[in-house]
């Protein structure tokens, strides 16, 4: 069926990314067993270095989408971010490039596919979203037609990258928003993986703004149990905000006991 990724593109690219980083990387992954086989799904991460992405999406298949800043869609990364699934967002609005491929996914496709995916998105999209055409394909858009589908999103709570391990002080109500429509509009139970990744060296933790951290840097990416929208539906129906505020406060602390969870697993190193 058509898409907006290429799905064996993107499996090419993970497993190469996955020697390539397993190479430079010491990774360590934990909790893989709360990942859900099957069906639509959330994966909200801390965020602390450019690289998140890319390392969690290589270990991590069930991952199709990501949410990515518009700043990296230079011309000549657009097809392959796209094609690993990339969708382009805006974190920062006062940065101005790129601006249009937020809101008009169409610019990305290639006008040969158009059609057929227009038609295969329409048929995930209540008859009010349902497209004429591709230049008001957006994030919140294409985020349905993912959850639709039953794939794995990835994105990262606290939008941009932070410069700490501490916990997320204004983490983004999205993931939490999209899980509460798609259970009112769709009656999609969203499954929401809180997880964590941290960078270690010598057994501290570390954050670089380097595009590298230093070689064999330990990483340790952590999934943890999964939450739903369940308990906020009721309340989503007669506030709505109030329910997204709700399960976001619960994500953040699920996300910061992931991440607590690895800092304490670091030994202190030996003399």
């Amino acid at each position: 069926m058509p898409d907006y990724f290429n799905p064996a593109f993107q499996k090419c690219i993970r497993k190469i990314a996955d020697f390539g980083f397993s190479s430079y990387f010491g990774i360590q992954v934990h909790g893989k067993d709360n990942v859900p086989k099957a069906g639509a799904a959330i994966f909200s991460f801390n965020h602390v270095h450019m690289l998140d992405s890319f390392i969690i999406g290589a270990k991590e298949p069930r991952i199709s989408y990501a949410i990515s800043k518009k700043e990296h869609f230079y011309p000549v990364l657009r097809s392959a971010l796209r094609g690993v699934g990339a969708l382009p967002v805006n974190t920062k609005p006062e940065k101005h490039r790129f601006t249009e491929l937020t809101t008009n996914y169409g610019l990305l496709i290639p006008k040969r596919n158009h059609q057929a995916f227009l038609e295969e998105i329409n048929s995930y999209l209540s008859e009010e979203e349902k497209l004429q055409d591709l230049s008001t394909l957006d994030y919140k858009l294409m985020s349905k037609y993912a959850m639709g589908k039953g794939e794995g999103l990835l994105s990262h709570l606290p939008g941009t990258r932070t410069n700490s391990y501490e916990n997320i002080a204004k983490p983004k109500k999205g993931t939490a928003r999209l899980a509460l429509q798609m259970q009112q509009e769709e009656g999609i139970i969203v499954s929401i993986i809180p997880g964590a990744i941290v960078y270690s060296k010598d057994n501290k933790p570390i954050i670089t703004r380097k595009p590298l951290p230093p070689y064999k840097t330990r990483a340790d990416i952590s999934f943890g149990k999964p939450l739903t929208a369940a308990r906020q539906h009721q309340l989503y129906k007669q506030e709505p905000e109030a329910a997204v505020q709700q399960l976001t406060d619960i994500i953040n602390e699920e996300v910061n006991n992931e991440v607590k969870n690895i800092l304490r697993s670091l030994t202190p190193s030996r003399p």
